[in-house]
């Protein structure tokens, strides 16, 4: 994981959705349902996100942090 790295695999998936909205946007595309209401989202981390959803975590993680505008 690179240095500074503003999402991790223990972010909350409800943390992302409720920042900007560029890495949202990253969760929403991968995501075959709105992910926004999901009451899961509240503890689910972006570890279990990743393995819920069939993707790589280190490739979410990449594409999340170089949405993040703070990067």
């Amino acid at each position: 994981m690179n240095e500074g790295a503003v999402y991790t695999a223990a972010t909350l998936v409800a943390d992302v959705l409720k920042g900007p909205p560029g890495p949202a946007g990253v969760l929403k595309r991968h995501a075959d349902a709105d992910c926004t209401n999901c009451p899961a989202a509240a503890e689910a981390t972006l570890e279990l996100y990743a393995l819920l959803h069939g993707l790589e975590l280190e490739e979410l993680l990449a594409e999340l942090n170089a949405a993040s505008p703070t990067r």
